[in-house]
């Protein structure tokens, strides 16, 4: 028998990779979809760049702890936006056609191309969820019902800068604005 010629550290790792592949197939897997601008800057930096590895993270904490997930494995498919409206909606429709049905969106991170993808959504009774999306535009639960995030809008600020003005006693407050947001909806009539 060939078995009885390898080492025997060897043939335990051979082993436990057949034990592992075993159990990794026995587990459902949840797809989702990844959306992010993988190949754009935001503000001079690549946000996704820095939650790519958080996420990967993540799952290996997951894939170690079996226990959390017991017979599920998430598969998270990334697709790159390029924070352009007809590259995010064109990644999204190519993965909605060509499949597996997806569990959920994760991401979103330019407000044009995460509003126009969650206004999306109902027609296939998809979740999205947003780790930088911050457009108030997107707290309205009649136009963006499945749509939530794990960072406030930016209205929820406003308290906050009203309470340090306040603080010290500022009578003249001027602000800068930049409104990057432009056809971000497309209507038909």
């Amino acid at each position: 028998m060939i078995f009885w010629n390898w080492k025997p550290d060897i043939l335990v790792l051979f082993m436990l990779l057949i034990i592992r592949y075993s159990e990794e197939r026995d587990r459902t897997r949840l797809p989702l979809l990844g959306l992010s601008p993988a190949s754009c800057l935001i503000d001079q930096r690549n946000l996704t760049a820095g939650v790519l590895p958080a996420i990967h993270l993540a799952l290996q904490h997951l894939y170690r702890h079996s226990w959390i997930l017991k017979n599920y494995e998430l598969q998270i498919s990334f697709h790159d936006t390029q924070c352009d409206n007809a590259k995010g909606l064109k990644a999204f429709y190519d993965a909605i056609k060509y499949g597996p049905n997806h569990l959920m969106v994760f991401g979103g991170v330019c407000a044009t191309v995460t509003s126009i993808i969650a206004e999306s959504l109902k027609g296939w009774n998809l979740v999205q969820l947003s780790f930088a999306a911050t457009t108030p535009e997107l707290a309205d639960k009649k136009k963006y019902p499945y749509f939530f995030r794990t960072v406030p809008s930016d209205n929820a600020v406003n308290p906050a800068i009203l309470k340090l003005l306040k603080y010290y006693q500022w009578k003249r407050v001027g602000t800068l604005t930049q409104d990057v947001q432009r056809f971000s909806e497309v209507r038909v009539e």
